[in-house]
């Protein structure tokens, strides 16, 4: 009986994996903050991207999404948005959709203040990168326990 058991969990096991799909993967977008009353081109990146269909957004009201990819890729799809003026300031999200499934969500942001990006090298005080406030600082790690330092005036 166990070995009956066995083969059938093995033969189901095997029949789910065989069959499944990969599902869409966004992992990131670039730029990820957008400005109200602007369009904006923006590289959203990840994986099983090949056949996407559609482009979700969610709390997104007056941002209007257009695919301008010329070629397919997997990994890699080029959008245009158009957020309006009015557009409410904050997070919102876009889903890829494909055949076989639908990604999960990945977040940008609507800013009245325009990304402001890391400029290297700004590893050390003497580097510290200028800024001028408010702002959003768009920055990457590039490299375990790396650090980026930025400098602005502060009203006392």
């Amino acid at each position: 009986m166990r070995i009956v058991l066995l083969v059938v969990m093995w033969v189901c096991a095997y029949a789910s994996f065989a069959s499944a799909q990969p599902v869409p993967l966004l992992q990131s977008a670039s730029p990820d903050v957008v400005v109200p009353g602007k369009v904006t081109e923006v590289t959203l990146a990840g994986e099983n991207l090949l056949d996407t269909r559609d482009l979700l957004l969610e709390r997104s009201s007056g941002v209007a999404l257009t695919i301008v990819s010329e070629k397919p890729d997997a990994r890699r799809i080029k959008v245009r948005l158009d957020v309006k003026g009015d557009a409410p300031r904050g997070e919102f999200t876009v889903r890829a959709a494909t055949a076989t499934g639908v990604s999960a969500p990945l977040s940008l942001t609507i800013s009245d203040h325009p990304p402001i990006y890391e400029k290297e090298p700004n590893n050390s005080v003497g580097q510290s990168q200028p800024i001028d406030l408010p702002a959003i600082v768009v920055g990457a790690v590039h490299a375990q326990a790396e650090t980026d330092l930025y400098k602005f005036s502060a009203p006392a």
